[in-house]
């Protein structure tokens, strides 16, 4: 023991470390194991626990790497959407060739277009944002010097243009740009000036810069340049911004345009155009039946009408609820919906045209007419002509003819029979009343063969008059379907709403049919009208 501790006395002390060694060990640290080691965890007290977790000390390179990572990242990442965009710049005409040869897969000129459109769309929204940022800049320059010098007791505001000049360029980028072009000088009015009278007055003025900017300058020159909607430029700027960043935010609309063009030529990509669009084209007849499945009728009525006030009652039958009855039959074959739904969308159907027709023609009018119809004919006006309409086999029909007989109210009386009556019944009144006309309605699908045999039973029963098929829709082999309507006896074809109505104009305009010569199976001439 004595020879150890005068070896251990004579040991000479290890040489201090050079600046180099001291480095290296602030840097990397050691790890002190032989004094844990030496501690024996036997969980007496609390610095000798059971389960000990060892915590290394933050390393001075590793904290600063990720400080520099969060300030470096976004600045990376604009430096290369900056060197990607210039050598698209540098090289956009070959770059132009080459997207033309790989998308427009033969079709030149739709291409293009739709890069033309694109490019020009761009170059609007970029003028147009210049345009409001430049002016945001200089109105901002003025309101700041007019109150530095009405309100200051030196004259001026601090650096009132380096204000307006960054508001210029900080508002290139959405959202964020305008909050931090208005903290600036906010910042300078608390810190330089006394009292709250400038802070006011600079808050006051930026906020009515922004209203003015927003609600009125941006909506009207944005929305004609670019063609996207308000939620569509929302959405991109959150995308973008994750994506990308600041940069991102930056790029977002010009981005979301060129996607919202794509989509207008590339069937493929219309999803785009129809969620991102300004002005999306939805028919009127799938808003009306969307207002029908959803039980708001009012919204529907309201629709019906303003598509009348716009147009005319014909117009609003072949745009809106033809299409819409057409529908129901569809999605009742397809069954997404059950007869019991489907007779009550056409109910609702049959109220909206039946709170239409008491517009077109005024309760006081309506009235009268059934007077005039009750009264003695001697001493009343003669009574308009007849036409009766017929359904071939779906109820959906009879609200076609529920609108005939309100727009022809006018100039011929309507009258439809029961769909629980039979052909030969239908036959022996047509005849017995002999009108002007008569309407047999075909709603597809289906119908073709029952209103065949509803012309064929007609034309037996004795009568001789014009028999009206209105078939609506459109049919790749109308000579041919005309011909086996021709055949049963029809004299005309119609496909739409107004061709029945014009059609049933011209003939009570002419006067009483003429009757073909004896021993003729059908009319003396037939014509037909396509669609």
């Amino acid at each position: 023991v004595a020879q150890a501790m005068e070896e251990e006395t004579n040991k000479e002390p290890p040489p201090p470390p050079t600046l180099l060694q001291r480095w290296t060990n602030d840097i990397f640290p050691a790890k002190d194991e032989d004094a844990q080691d030496k501690v024996v965890h036997d969980g007496r007290s609390s610095k000798t626990p059971l389960f000990v977790q060892p915590v290394e000390k933050e390393q001075p390179l590793a904290a600063w790497a990720t400080t520099a990572g969060t300030f470096l990242g976004p600045l990376t990442t604009a430096g290369l959407v900056t060197v990607f965009a210039l050598f698209i710049l540098i090289h956009r005409e070959d770059l132009r060739d080459r997207i033309i040869a790989v998308v427009s897969h033969g079709n030149y000129v739709t291409t293009t277009e739709a890069l033309d459109e694109a490019a020009r769309r761009i170059s609007r929204y970029l003028m147009a944002q210049t345009t409001i940022n430049v002016s945001y800049g200089f109105v901002l320059s003025v309101g700041l010097m007019l109150i530095g010098g009405l309100m200051t007791p030196e004259g001026r505001f601090p650096n009132a243009i380096l204000w307006g000049v960054l508001a210029t360029c900080l508002r290139f980028v959405p959202y964020v740009g305008p909050i931090m072009a208005a903290v600036f000088p906010l910042a300078i009015a608390v810190s330089v000036f006394s009292g709250y009278g400038v802070v006011t007055a600079v808050l006051a003025w930026i906020v009515v810069m922004e209203l003015l900017s927003n609600n009125v300058f941006e909506p009207w020159l944005y929305g004609a340049s670019t063609g996207i909607s308000a939620v569509a430029v929302i959405l991109a700027a959150v995308f973008w911004g994750w994506l990308w960043g600041p940069v991102g935010l930056l790029l977002s609309t010009p981005l979301t345009v060129c996607l919202v063009v794509i989509g207008r030529y590339v069937p493929g990509f219309h999803l785009f155009t129809m969620l991102l669009g300004e002005e999306v084209a939805i028919k009127s007849s799938l808003r009306f039946y969307h207002r029908l499945l959803a039980g708001d009728y009012d919204r529907a009525k309201d629709m019906l009408r303003q598509q009348v006030e716009e147009s005319d009652w014909d117009t609003a039958c072949d745009r809106v609820v033809v299409p819409t009855l057409r529908r129901i039959r569809a999605d009742v074959d397809a069954e997404h919906l059950s007869e019991l739904e489907a007779n009550r969308l056409l109910a609702l159907v049959g109220g909206v045209i039946e709170g239409q027709s008491q517009e077109v023609q005024p309760p006081a009018e309506a009235a009268a007419s059934e007077q005039t119809d009750q009264t003695d004919p001697e001493t009343t006006e003669v009574p308009l002509p007849l036409v009766m309409g017929c359904m071939s086999h779906h109820l959906s029909e009879s609200l076609v003819l529920n609108m005939l007989r309100t727009g022809g109210q006018e100039i011929f009386r309507l009258q439809s029979f029961d769909d629980e009556m039979l052909a030969e019944e239908v036959a022996q009144q047509v005849a017995q009343h002999a009108p002007s006309a008569v309407v047999v309605v075909v709603m597809p699908p289906g119908g073709f063969a029952q209103a065949r045999y509803l012309c064929q039973a007609i034309r037996s029963a004795g009568y001789r008059g014009v028999v009206i098929a209105c078939c609506l829709g459109r049919f790749k082999h109308f000579d041919r379907l005309f011909v086996k309507f021709r055949r049963a006896g029809a004299t005309v074809m119609t496909t739409s709403y107004s061709q029945t109505r014009k059609k049933l104009e011209s003939i009570v305009g002419q006067g009483p049919p003429v009757k073909p010569p004896q021993g003729a199976t059908g009319p003396q001439t037939t014509q037909a009208t396509a669609g």
